[in-house]
């Protein structure tokens, strides 16, 4: 395998940009409930939502050229980057026989930024880092091919999650699943963090939460359209019985805070346990047997227990770091001072001083 410092730095920001009038039909968008790595949008909106950007885009246009993608054969057709949705609406409108707007504008040709393909974008690359590698042998090369591949892919996909972020009305989940396609594209946690601006606690529970997806379809498409918070999401993941989940969801919808959804949930649990059953995903029996029978004569909590309490508190940092409130971040730093102090106790090598420990932290946070 050939040294990583041989590898060409690929950059396809600087790439070429036209723009020209195209037919809608040789536009290639995603319809709603649809995606790839290029589009991870799935929820276009209610009725109403698009029934409104139909009657903008009959009145005025588009005010704002689509991005699109040259394709890599002569016969196919532009894929568009950014704009699915509006292109989308477009579409409707010419199914429905309106060929223009008001003001008289062609809506059956869309004016478009049109960037090259991938395939170009690839071999342009590659014939850069030939022609300064003469002497690489055809095993080097199609090493070399497989990195810029990979590494275009990864920028298209970084490019198009970097534009969708910065919408209003970019949701946690599509957000996730973008940033999903993105690491299995090969992309690190590290360089999706800074093409995000996302903290990895923050990446890492979205992830988990889409993870869930198969098991609670209801919860997730609650979230994409914007029926319920991400919050409320994570809250609402860890009930594990579905006809419970339903109900407290239905109230969810209906306006019911973070607070009093616990409270339900709470209220659920209590009464499952009076028949010895459960309905929370992370419900933990008590163990008539404790292992460490010494520290239970004595009161004292065993190291699972303080484990599980950093884990649960570690998740609930990672929610409270997403509300950009003065409560949440006061409450952030409660909770990172508990982990400190948890961790200082689970670690007798540790020789800082609890009151060095501690202020010291708040002193970072000053």
């Amino acid at each position: 395998m050939m040294e990583k410092n041989n590898f060409p730095i690929i950059d396809i920001s600087d790439a070429r940009r036209t723009y020209k009038l195209v037919d809608v039909d040789k536009l290639d968008f995603k319809e709603p409930n649809s995606s790839d790595y290029l589009q991870s949008r799935e929820f276009y909106g209610d009725q109403e939502t698009i029934d409104s950007l139909k009657s903008s885009i009959k009145e005025r246009g588009l005010l704002e050229s689509p991005i699109v993608m040259e394709p890599d054969t002569q016969e196919g057709k532009l894929r568009v980057l950014e704009g699915n949705r509006r292109c989308y609406a477009v579409s409707l409108l010419l199914k429905e026989g309106v060929t223009s707007t008001n003001n008289g504008k062609a809506l059956t040709k869309i004016r478009c930024e049109v960037r090259p393909s991938k395939l170009t974008l690839i071999e342009e690359c590659f014939e850069e880092w030939v022609a300064l590698n003469e002497s690489a042998d055809d095993k080097e090369k199609e090493e070399v091919r497989n990195y810029i591949t990979k590494e275009v892919l990864s920028q298209l996909g970084s490019d198009a999650l970097v534009r969708n972020t910065q919408r209003l009305n970019w949701n946690a989940m599509e957000q996730a699943r973008a940033i999903k396609q993105l690491l299995d594209a090969g992309l690190s946690m590290e360089q999706v963090c800074k093409n995000c601006s996302l903290a990895e606690n923050t990446i890492k529970a979205r992830l988990s939460l889409l993870s869930r997806e198969e098991e609670m379809p209801e919860v997730i498409e609650a979230i994409d359209k914007g029926e319920i918070t991400f919050h409320v999401g994570k809250i609402l993941a860890n009930v594990s019985d579905e006809e419970t989940r339903k109900e407290i969801l239905e109230e969810a919808k209906a306006g019911a805070s973070g607070s009093e959804i616990k409270e339900k949930i709470n209220k659920k649990q209590e009464e499952a346990e009076k028949e010895g059953k459960s309905v929370k995903a992370q419900h933990r029996k008590k163990d008539p047997k404790p292992a460490n029978k010494l520290a239970n004569a004595l009161g004292i909590r065993k190291d699972s227990e303080i484990l599980e309490a950093v884990a649960k508190l570690s998740a609930e940092r990672s929610t409270l770091q997403e509300f950009d409130d003065e409560v949440s971040a006061n409450s952030v730093l409660d909770i990172e001072i508990s982990l400190k102090t948890l961790q200082w106790i689970l670690n007798p090598a540790d020789t800082t001083s609890i009151v060095n420990l501690i202020l010291g932290l708040n002193e970072d946070k000053a």
